[in-house]
């Protein structure tokens, strides 16, 4: 299994890092021009930066949750006692830990639904701000 600190430690930089790195691109005119495209709700520039900043940290955390388990894909093989002592025994052949693999793959798919989670979560927020956006600025007329 991967450490502890490994998994903390690409959980921190995919909030910190890649979420704000994120959350700047989607902040800005082109991001905004972008997710008005894709979603077709026209929102203030000060409304738009909030609302991408406010879920760009989640995605940023389950893209390093997919970079974690991605990268146990490559050798799935469990470093636990016993299994040690038996690769020990039989000559120091590296067997693949099935059970992990596909533990690691499924984690990957988790964090990929999460992600889409985030994103519709994301398109639905945008959605209630345009109209309220729109209802008070009908109202103020």
């Amino acid at each position: 299994m991967t450490s502890s600190l490994l998994r903390t430690g690409a959980s921190l930089f995919g909030t910190q890092v890649i979420g704000r790195s994120l959350g700047f691109a989607l902040g800005t005119c082109l991001g905004r021009r972008f997710l008005e495209r894709f979603d077709g709700q026209v929102l203030s520039p000060f409304e738009h930066r909030e609302v991408a900043s406010r879920w760009a940290g989640s995605i940023g955390g389950h893209i390093g949750d997919i970079a974690v388990n991605a990268a146990g894909l490559r050798n799935p093989t469990a470093d636990t006692n016993a299994h040690m002592q038996v690769r020990n025994m039989t000559a120091a052949h590296a067997t693949r830990d099935w059970a992990e693999l596909i533990q690691r793959a499924a984690t990957i798919l988790m964090a990929i639904g999460a992600i889409v989670k985030v994103v519709t979560s994301l398109m639905e927020e945008r959605s209630k701000i345009a109209d309220e956006h729109a209802s008070w600025r009908g109202s103020s007329r």
